[in-house]
């Protein structure tokens, strides 16, 4: 079959087509045959569909739909001629793009902002046109994120769905980091090829982007809160990323690229200034009076008070946040009274106005800001009544907070949730003492280890483990590395998120949790000093502690450290031999062939294959037969590195394998 080359083929189709073309078996052997690389990425228990995205993705990255549909055509004809994969036609390349998590927009707020910044929506919406990027800057809680947010609700219908990233997020992003994202909007898994290169990303790689970008259809960017990538004065923190935004700038392309900071981001490229950094730049100021006594009367506020509330708007300078905080203050003890207290109210800058509001706050209400500051998710009440201290005074401490507008519902329901706005969660977390915060962050563990699961056979992706993976966070923020481990460990979560293809978010996890394990040190030895000694307490199963140091080894395996690895699979294996556990030495077996040939020791690992295929020999049940089958295709891999025939004799299932490299091909 010949296929004009460039081709954009409609994935969604061809995805369709591997679905309904072969089994898990016969996807298993075509890409054993014909795609090696993936097939070493398949595990035990992978879906069917898990198992088709991964040779998607990688055929996408390699240039190889050609080779895969002309596979296809080759081995099931007819249901090729069923699913004729179309051309991608221009109607439907909106659907090619994969929108991003928005952040929320409630209604009440939005139309705030049509009201009170209808000017500034104006201005920028004619800048963004005009402009290939845009800076939007300003002091913290301003509004810039919600000027922005509201303004992609505007952009024309037929805009594809936006791409959004929050930077306080990963404060610590790279070009790796912001490439993927890149990837995974565009549907471009390609742009990542660099990775099989086994190259760090640059210029080249943003070249290829902005090219890409320029033959798209016309897209918004958004990178909020630009700040958190940043140095204090202002120059990026990673020079991978500084090269992305100055080819952003710099560069053709058919895109709306729109950040927000609250400085004015530092290149060291001097050149950059005259490609029109400054003359791209947005300030947006305060409220004006009239829009800052508009916000105040629609929070609740006499409209008869109009004199005193231009006054409580000149001495903020129209800061909406901050006018949000003083309009609940308002309510409570009136605004002539707080117009006298002209040494705690008049000043615009946000950080004393966060300080001077919090020194009003009770012992009760402050602990629980600073306590609820380290949460990343909204909470029920009955948390936040507990962070408070419990009780009466603790109930008291939530009504007031929430009475005040320093609490604020999330998500309505039964019951609500409630969150903080970012600048009172920045603020109240600076408040935290060392000791406090890792005592809150203790806290946040405990909470979300509290939750209840679903039973692991429903676990089908990461929302399913959602609490486990906060916990996890939590457990490292406060230096409590033996319970991050042990989420890991006892919930054999680098097998799920490996079967659900989320390398990239098991390798971070194992860097946070094993990162600052010392040279020379065993993983068992150092969580064993850390308080961890379930992997030696001989009152927990034998094969359960086999099947922890399993999933050490994999950890380790997901963090290129082999030998760390292969001593990790040594040890479980060692507990196995006076139990008899089948099952787990065949995993251990496979998992220790995997690393022994990556470290170059290929008889052992072709002598590991063969061991367990003998201890699972006469196992008649699925998993069982696909444990074989896994290992006769781990020993056709490593027998790939031969340049001459080689037969391996043993059977899974019916398969027997053939290996010739010089032909380039397994046959079974």
């Amino acid at each position: 079959m010949l296929v004009p080359a460039n081709s954009h083929w409609d994935r969604e189709a061809i995805r369709d087509l591997l679905m309904a073309a072969f089994s898990a078996e016969e996807l298993t052997a075509l890409c054993f045959d014909h795609f090696p690389l993936v097939y070493e990425d398949f595990a035990a228990g992978m879906s069917k569909g898990q198992m088709v995205q991964r040779l998607l993705d990688h055929c996408v990255r390699h240039d190889q739909l050609e080779t895969l549909l002309a596979c296809v055509q080759e081995r099931n004809p007819q249901q090729y001629a069923k699913h004729a994969v179309p051309l991608e036609s221009q109607s439907q390349a909106s659907s090619a793009y994969h929108p991003s998590v928005l952040p929320e927009l409630p209604d009440e707020l939005r139309s705030l902002v049509l009201r009170n910044r209808a000017q500034e929506l104006t201005l920028l919406m004619d800048h963004i046109t005009t402009h290939r990027l845009t800076t939007i800057t300003g002091m913290g809680g301003i509004g810039k994120t919600t000027l922005v947010r509201t303004l992609v609700d505007l952009r024309p219908a037929d805009a594809p769905p936006p791409m959004w990233v929050n930077c306080a997020d990963e404060p610590a992003a790279d070009l790796d980091s912001l490439l993927c994202k890149f990837a995974g909007y565009l549907a471009w898994p390609d742009l990542l090829a660099y990775r099989q290169e086994r190259r760090p990303p640059g210029r080249g790689d943003i070249a290829r982007l902005t090219d890409r970008l320029l033959e798209s259809a016309l897209l918004w960017l958004v990178f909020d809160n630009l700040e958190s990538v940043l140095h204090a004065e202002g120059g990026f923190r990673d020079a991978g990323v500084e090269s992305l935004f100055e080819m952003l700038l710099a560069r053709r392309h058919q895109a709306h690229v729109i950040m927000t900071s609250r400085m004015l981001p530092v290149f060291c490229n001097p050149g950059v200034a005259a490609t029109g950094l400054g003359k791209s730049t947005l300030a947006l100021k305060g409220l004006s009076q009239a829009d800052g006594i508009a916000l105040l009367l629609s929070a609740g506020l006499a409209e008869g008070a109009g004199a005193q509330l231009a006054e409580l708007v000149r001495r903020v300078d129209g800061h909406p946040l901050m006018l949000w905080l003083v309009s609940a203050e308002a309510q409570m003890w009136g605004v002539a009274k707080l117009l006298v207290e002209s040494a705690v109210w008049q000043t615009s800058d946000m950080g004393k106005f966060a300080h001077q509001l919090f020194a009003r706050l009770q012992p009760a209400e402050q602990r629980l800001l600073t306590f609820f500051s380290v949460f990343r998710q909204p909470q029920p009440p009955a948390l936040l009544v507990m962070l408070a201290g419990g009780g009466a005074a603790g109930q008291q401490a939530f009504r007031l907070l929430n009475r005040k507008s320093l609490l604020s519902v999330s998500r309505s329901g039964d019951p609500p949730l409630y969150g903080l706005h970012p600048l009172v969660r920045e603020y109240a977390e600076s408040e935290l003492e060392p000791a406090q915060r890792s005592q809150a962050h203790l806290l946040a563990y405990e909470t979300y280890r509290s939750l209840p699961l679903s039973s692991a056979s429903e676990w089908r992706d990461l929302d399913a483990i959602s609490p486990l993976l906060e916990a996890h966070y939590h457990a490292v923020q406060a230096g409590a590395l033996d319970r991050a481990a042990a989420i890991l460990l006892e919930y054999a979560l680098p097998d799920y998120l490996e079967q659900w293809g989320a390398q990239d978010r098991l390798i971070k996890l194992c860097r946070q949790t094993f990162g600052a394990v010392p040279k020379g040190a065993s993983y068992a030895d150092y969580l064993r000093g850390a308080g961890y000694d379930r992997l030696q307490n001989r009152e927990v199963d034998t094969a359960e502690r086999a099947r922890l140091h399993r999933q050490l080894g994999k950890c380790a395996r997901f963090l290129d450290d082999y030998e760390r690895a292969l001593e990790c699979y040594e040890q479980g294996i060692a507990l196995l031999k006076q139990k008899r556990d089948n099952r787990e030495v065949v995993r251990l077996d496979h998992e220790s062939a995997f690393v022994l040939r990556r470290l170059g020791r290929r008889s052992e690992a072709l002598e590991r294959c063969r061991r367990g295929l003998q201890a699972s020999e006469g196992a008649r049940d699925r998993e069982a037969k696909m444990d074989r089958a896994e290992l006769h295709m781990r020993a056709g891999v490593i027998l790939l590195d031969d340049a001459q025939p080689v037969y391996i004799s043993g059977r899974g299932g019916s398969r027997q394998w053939m290996v010739n490299k010089r032909h380039g091909r397994v046959a079974h």
